[in-house]
């Protein structure tokens, strides 16, 4: 199978030859989990040669929880080549304190399947999200981001 050729060309590097998509479970989890609970978790994906796209919804109550939170289970393990990483950003959150107006990112390093949750800190820098974010009733998001595979 020598893949999906656009517009005449008929050169093997450049055809199309993987395609699917699917669903994933996303967790939250942080540092040390405790009594975490993990309410809602559910997630979409589309690979499309090496690049995923995804979005997920997460919901969880902290607990005893603590330490800084991450996203793991995403459905492909990133590409360890260079400088590749998960990208992405919150689209609605819900149950959290100490949250600044600025916007909320995640990134993930190369050789990873999870992303390490971030906000902007007003200065140009970002700082981790921790437990101490998040209230002790149920805390929900949604994200939504992309990565490149191997």
């Amino acid at each position: 199978n020598e893949g999906l050729k656009f517009n005449g060309d008929t050169a093997a590097a450049n055809a199309l030859d993987d395609y699917e998509q699917g669903l994933f479970t996303p967790r939250l989890e942080f540092a040390s989990n405790g009594s975490a609970t993990f309410n809602e978790a559910s997630g979409q994906y589309r690979k499309i040669g090496n690049f995923v796209y995804w979005s997920a919804l997460v919901g969880t109550t902290k607990g005893t929880a603590s330490g800084d939170a991450k996203i793991t289970g995403l459905p492909f393990t990133s590409s360890s080549n260079g400088s590749s990483r998960i990208y992405g950003s919150f689209y609605y959150q819900d149950g959290f304190n100490s949250i600044t107006d600025q916007p909320w990112v995640y990134q993930g390093g190369g050789g990873q399947n999870y992303a390490s949750i971030y906000m902007h800190n007003g200065s140009g820098g970002t700082v981790a999200l921790t437990t101490s974010n998040f209230n002790t009733n149920q805390c929900t998001f949604r994200i939504g981001g992309w990565y490149v595979t191997d």
